[in-house]
C-alpha cells in the first residue's frame, strides 16, 4: 500500500470517488500553472510593481520611486497593492499583466493533462491563464465544454447536470482584460452580486470538492481566497491536495471543513499529482467488518441450557437469544466469531423456534410486543402491525427462517439494520426510523407508518395528475440523495414502489413531508462487508439495475448509480402505470413503451416534454452504468420537467433547441439533438434541412434545400430567388441574417441567421414559427 493509500483522508475521497454518489468539483490554484513558469499570485504583485517602479525611476527619481515602492509594501493585501498599481499605471497596466502570463501556448503543465482523466462535472481555475480550457479542447472528446469567464457565470443559465463539464475562469482569462478579477474594486463589485455568491454555494453543496494548487495561506482571512469564506462552508466532502504537512495545516482544519491530501515530499508536484489520478481511478478504499446485529432493548440475563430454553414460552426464548450477540463482544471491542458459530449451533432449535410466528394464534407476542396483524411480506420477511407495552403502534419485521441459513441473505440483514440505525440517529428525513431489531432471531422494529403504498397509490388511480407523480419521484430521489450524501454513504439498492409508503390524507393530496422510504435490506455502506445477495429476474422485477441480478456484471452495484436505475424505474412506473419486467431497459421495446409512457405528460405550451422524459429515462436505465446521470443530475433534470408542469420552462440554449425542433417536427424521430456537440440536425419531409447549434448565448440556423435536377431549368433560378427572399423575410422578423453566407448556390437555396436565446413562450413561438415558416418557404416552387 502506498504512503497515499495510508491516509485516512485519501481513503475517504476514494470511496466517495469511486461510489459516483456526488458530482467532482475541483477548483485550482497557481500551483497548477507553475510548471510553465507562471508566478504565483505574491509574485504576480511583485513582478508588476518592480517592473513599474524600474521604469518610474528614469521619470520620478530614485528617492521618489523608492517612497512609491514602501507606499504600496505598507497596503494590507495584494488586492489593494493591484488597485494602487493600476491607478498609478494607467493603460500601461493592462500591458504588464499580459507579459507576466505570456506563455508558450503549445505546452500544456501536468495537471491539465491529468486531471480530466478524473472526469470532473466543473474545473474552476483562479488563474488569467487559458490551461483549463485549451487542455479539454486539445484532447478531442467530442463533447462540447460549457466554458465561462467568472463575471458571467452568475447570469448564465448553465448548470453541473448537463453532461458537458463546466470550465469557469473565476478570476477572468488574459485574453479579455474586462474579465480580469485583481483589484479589490474588482473584487468587491464582484461579491457585490448575489448571484455570483449563489453560484459559488452552487459549486460546493452536496458536491465533492477538491483544491489543487491552492495554498494555505490563499485561504485565510487575508488570503487571496479568503472570500471563500461568505459562501459559508458547511461540512462536507472539501479536499485540499497538497505536496507535504505544514504547521498552518492545523489550524486551517480548525476554521473550515477541510481534508487534507499529502503527496509526498519526495515527489514533484507534477509526480505527485499523477500519482494521485492513477490510484483514485483505480483503487478501493479497504472495507471494515459489519459484525451481527443485538438487541439495545432486551435484558442481559443468563442464558439457559440449550435443554432449558426450548421449554419456555416462545417469547421469553426470543428475549434470551436477542440479548446473547452482544455476550460475543470481547473487551477490546473485537467480535468472537467462531464462540459465536458454536452457541448459533448449540442452540439451533431455540432460534428455530424463536423465529416462527404462529398465524393462528391470536395471542401473539414478539419480544414484548403485542402482534395486532400482518401487513405484508417481501423476499426477506414478513412485517407486521404491533403494540408496544405502552400501547403504541409499531412495527415489526420477522426475517423468513433461511435469511439465517443463507450467508449472503444474512449479511443484507445486518446491513440493512445499520443502515436504518445510521439514519435514525442522523435524523433524515423520508426514513422510517428503527426502534430495535436482533439477529436471534433476525427481525426488525420500527416506527409504525399509517399510509399506503405506492404500488397501490397508483394502482387505485389515486395521483391526481402527472405534476402528483413528478413531484413524488422528485422528493424520493431527494431523500435517496440524503442517504448517498450521509458520512456512511449510505445505498438504498432497492426502490421498488412497495418499498415506498405515502401518509397523510393521500387521497386529498400528497406533500413532500409524507414520503417514506422503507426495507434497507440490500443497502451498503461506507465500510460494510460480507457476501452479497444477488435476486433473481422473478424476485427483481424491473426495478433493479442489471447488475444488481448479474454476479457477474463488470459494473460495480455498490455505486449510487445503482438507485437512480431504480428511481428512475419507479419514474416509468408511475407515469406508464406498468411494472417493468427485469431487464426491460435492455429489451427491444424499451424505447417504445418509454414512448407510449411519455404521451401520459403532454403539455401544450412545452411540447418536447415527452422528449424530455423519454430521454432521462433512457439514459438513467442504461445497461451501460456510466451512461447514467449521476443521482443531482437526475434531481436537475427532473426538476426542469416539475417546472413545465407549473409552467416555469426552461428557457436554456439547449432546451429551447428541443422545444423549437418538437413544434417544427411532426415526430421528434425525425430530428437528432447531439447533447455534447450542442447541435441539432432536421430534415422536413420536403428535402429541406436544418441544422441549428448553440454556444449558449445565441443560436445559429442553416437552412439548406435543393431543387431537383426535373426543375424546370427556365424557372428555376426565380423559383429559388423567390422562395429565399420570403424565408429569409420571415427570419429577420426575429434573426439576424447572415448575408455573407446566404444566397442561392449550386441550384438551391442557403439561409443562416442568429438569434438570441428566447426568454419567454412569446418569443420562443415566434422564433420557433419563424423557422418552421423559413423551412416551408425556402423550397417552395
Amino acid at each position: 500500500m502506498s504512503q497515499l493509500e495510508q491516509q485516512p483522508s485519501f481513503k475517504r475521497l476514494a470511496k466517495v470517488y469511486s461510489e459516483k454518489t456526488k458530482r467532482l468539483v475541483i477548483f485550482c490554484g497557481a500551483g497548477a500553472s507553475r510548471e510553465c513558469g507562471l508566478p504565483t499570485w505574491d509574485e504576480l504583485v511583485v513582478r508588476i510593481k518592480d517592473s513599474y517602479l524600474d521604469i518610474a525611476k528614469t521619470d520620478i527619481g530614485h528617492k521618489l520611486a523608492d517612497e512609491l515602492n514602501s507606499q504600496i509594501k505598507s497596503l494590507p493585501v495584494n488586492w489593494h497593492r493591484m488597485s494602487r498599481l493600476k491607478e498609478i499605471m494607467g493603460e500601461h497596466f493592462e500591458v504588464a499583466v499580459r507579459n507576466n502570463l505570456n506563455v508558450d501556448s503549445n505546452f500544456i503543465p501536468t495537471f491539465y493533462k491529468e486531471v480530466w482523466k478524473l472526469e470532473p462535472n466543473a474545473l474552476l481555475s483562479f488563474n488569467l491563464d487559458n490551461f483549463a480550457n485549451t487542455s479539454y479542447v486539445q484532447r478531442k472528446t467530442g463533447r462540447l465544454q460549457n466554458h465561462l469567464l467568472g463575471i458571467d457565470a452568475p447570469n448564465s443559465r448553465i448548470s453541473l447536470g448537463d453532461g458537458r463539464p463546466l470550465i469557469v475562469d473565476l478570476h477572468g482569462n488574459v485574453d479579455t482584460p474586462r474579465s480580469w478579477i485583481l483589484t479589490n474594486e474588482e473584487r468587491e463589485n464582484l461579491l457585490e452580486q448575489e448571484s455570483y455568491l449563489e453560484f459559488l454555494k452552487s459549486m460546493f453543496a452536496h458536491n465533492l470538492v477538491l483544491f489543487y494548487g491552492v495554498s494555505v495561506d490563499d485561504l485565510t482571512v487575508s488570503g487571496q481566497l479568503s472570500y471563500l469564506r461568505k459562501v459559508g462552508f458547511v461540512t462536507g466532502d472539501y479536499f485540499l491536495i497538497k505536496k507535504q504537512q505544514s504547521k498552518e495545516d492545523l489550524n486551517l482544519i480548525k476554521q473550515l471543513p477541510l481534508n487534507i491530501v499529502y503527496t509526498g515530499e519526495d515527489k514533484s508536484w507534477e509526480e505527485g499529482f499523477r500519482e494521485l489520478v492513477l490510484t483514485l481511478t483505480k483503487s478501493r478504499s479497504p472495507e471494515e467488518k459489519v459484525d451481527p446485529v443485538f438487541s439495545v432493548k432486551a435484558p442481559e440475563d443468563d442464558i439457559p441450557s440449550p435443554n432449558e430454553i426450548v421449554k419456555l414460552e416462545p417469547d421469553t426464548i426470543r428475549k434470551h437469544l436477542s440479548a446473547a450477540t452482544k455476550k460475543f463482544y470481547q473487551e477490546n471491542g473485537e467480535f468472537d466469531y467462531v464462540a459465536y458459530r458454536n452457541f448459533c449451533k448449540l442452540y439451533d432449535t431455540a432460534i428455530h423456534i424463536s423465529t416462527r410466528v404462529n398465524p393462528n394464534d391470536a395471542n401473539q407476542y414478539w419480544l414484548g410486543n403485542r402482534i395486532q396483524a400482518e401487513l405484508g411480506r417481501g423476499n426477506f420477511g414478513r412485517v407486521y402491525q404491533a403494540f408496544d407495552a405502552s400501547d403504541n403502534s409499531i412495527a415489526v419485521k420477522v426475517a423468513h427462517m433461511e435469511v439465517r441459513d443463507d450467508d449472503a441473505m444474512l449479511n443484507s440483514f445486518r446491513r440493512g439494520v445499520d443502515s436504518m440505525r445510521f439514519l435514525s440517529q442522523s435524523g433524515i428525513r423520508g426514513i422510517v426510523k428503527i426502534l430495535d431489531a436482533s439477529e436471534l432471531p433476525p427481525s426488525i422494529i420500527m416506527e409504525y407508518v399509517q399510509g399506503i403504498d405506492l404500488h397501490k397509490y397508483i394502482n387505485d388511480g389515486l395521483a391526481r395528475s402527472a405534476l402528483d407523480k413528478l413531484n413524488i419521484c422528485l422528493w424520493i430521489a431527494k431523500i435517496i440523495f440524503e442517504c448517498h450524501s450521509h458520512e456512511r454513504i449510505i445505498l438504498h439498492r432497492d426502490l421498488r414502489p412497495s418499498n415506498i409508503m405515502i401518509t397523510g390524507e393521500y387521497w386529498e393530496g400528497v406533500t413532500e413531508n409524507d414520503i417514506r422510504v422503507l426495507d434497507f435490506d440490500l443497502s451498503w455502506f461506507k465500510g460494510a462487508s460480507g457476501a452479497e445477495f444477488y435476486m433473481n429476474a422473478s424476485q427483481a422485477l424491473g426495478f433493479l439495475a442489471p447488475e444488481q441480478i448479474d454476479a457477474k456484471s463488470r459494473y460495480s452495484n455498490r455505486s449510487a448509480l445503482v438507485d437512480v436505475y431504480g428511481i428512475a424505474m419507479l419514474l416509468y412506473f408511475m407515469v406508464s402505470g406498468e411494472i417493468p419486467l427485469a431487464n426491460a431497459s435492455s429489451r427491444v421495446d424499451w424505447g417504445a413503451r418509454l414512448k407510449a409512457a411519455s404521451a401520459n405528460l403532454f403539455s401544450k405550451n412545452w411540447r418536447s416534454t415527452k422528449y424530455l422524459f423519454e430521454d432521462l429515462v433512457f439514459r438513467a436505465t442504461s445497461e451501460v452504468q456510466t451512461n447514467r446521470p449521476k443521482l443531482p443530475d437526475f434531481i436537475d433534470s427532473l426538476k426542469i420537467l416539475v417546472g413545465i408542469c407549473e409552467g416555469v420552462y426552461p428557457f436554456d440554449a439547449d432546451s429551447v433547441i428541443i422545444e423549437i425542433l418538437s413544434r417544427i417536427s411532426p415526430s421528434v424521430s425525425n430530428a437528432n439533438f447531439d447533447m455534447n456537440m450542442r447541435m441539432a440536425t432536421y430534415t422536413s419531409p420536403a428535402g429541406t434541412s436544418l441544422e441549428m447549434h448553440t454556444d449558449g448565448r445565441v443560436i445559429t440556423c442553416v437552412l439548406r434545400h435543393t431543387l431537383k435536377e426535373t426543375s424546370n431549368r427556365v424557372t428555376r433560378g426565380r423559383d429559388l430567388s423567390d422562395a429565399l427572399f420570403k424565408a429569409k423575410s420571415k427570419a429577420m422578423t426575429f434573426a439576424h441574417v447572415d448575408e455573407n453566407f446566404t444566397g442561392t448556390v449550386h441550384g438551391g437555396n442557403q439561409l443562416k441567421f442568429t438569434f438570441e436565446v428566447p426568454t419567454s413562450l412569446r418569443s420562443l413561438e415566434a422564433a420557433a414559427s419563424g423557422i418552421d415558416f423559413a423551412v416551408v418557404e425556402i423550397k417552395k416552387s
